[in-house]
């Protein structure tokens, strides 16, 4: 499917040019702090506009794992409010193979920043340890969880990473009803790569592996006891 990026008056997107300060706090997305060992799994540091409006609605972004699994570390997003009083929910869902994202959340984010009335980015964490699994689809769900009030989630380019790639854009009306969506919104996935399980020997190589060291073990006491020779420095 090719993302298109337009403006649209559909009271969920709205397009304004990006500022100074959009600018600088996307410099600071990549170098704010975090786990020492966190990783980048799928990004798109990049700003356009003002990008979705969530209000009563949601936001879903899939994107399906490499061959690498990795322990969830946090999520960062652009926002910021646009009025009243929202609180901005993250979470991480299956993918049931349809075109909608599942209803099952596996992963509850939570953010101890607060939305302002210019953007800055909010870091998310899961409130309990979670593995993104290799080989698997999610889909990334944001929305309004408080009862009135509505912020922006910013618009972007198409992400990319080493550890993920990108599927596709839906947004659900008040309603319950998802329909395609154009536009992709700034996020910032990142993780903790799973060491795979250490080798642990065959029977045969263990075998095969101790008389030789019975043999070296030999050799050693051998050259200990020979005498040395004239000239030989000890």
């Amino acid at each position: 499917m090719r993302h298109r990026f337009r403006q649209v008056r559909i009271s969920a997107l709205h397009e304004r040019p990006a500022s100074l300060a959009v600018a600088a706090a996307l410099a600071l997305l990549l170098a704010a702090p975090g786990a020492a060992s966190a990783q980048t799994i799928i990004s798109n540091p990049i700003f356009f506009a003002d990008g979705t409006l969530l209000g009563g609605n949601q936001k879903a972004l899939s994107f399906s794992m490499g061959s690498s699994a990795y322990q969830l570390t946090d999520v960062r997003l652009l926002l910021r409010k646009n009025g009243g009083t929202p609180v901005a929910r993250v979470e991480i869902r299956e993918d049931t193979g349809g075109p909608d994202p599942g209803n099952t959340v596996l992963s509850s984010l939570t953010t101890s920043g607060t939305l302002g009335s210019g953007f800055s980015v909010l870091s998310f964490a899961p409130t309990a340890p979670f593995t993104l699994a290799a080989n698997t689809k999610y889909w990334l769900a944001v929305y309004n969880s408080a009862s009135s009030g509505s912020f922006n989630w910013a618009l972007s380019n198409t992400p990319s990473g080493a550890g993920a790639s990108f599927g596709e854009a839906r947004l659900r009306s008040s309603a319950g009803v998802w329909t395609e969506s154009d536009v992709i919104n700034q996020f910032h996935i990142r993780g903790t790569v799973l060491s795979p399980a250490p080798t642990v020997p065959e029977p045969v190589s263990l075998a095969l592996f101790a008389p030789g060291l019975a043999v070296l073990g030999l050799l050693k006491r051998r050259t200990r006891n020979k005498p040395p020779a004239v000239g030989a420095e000890e």
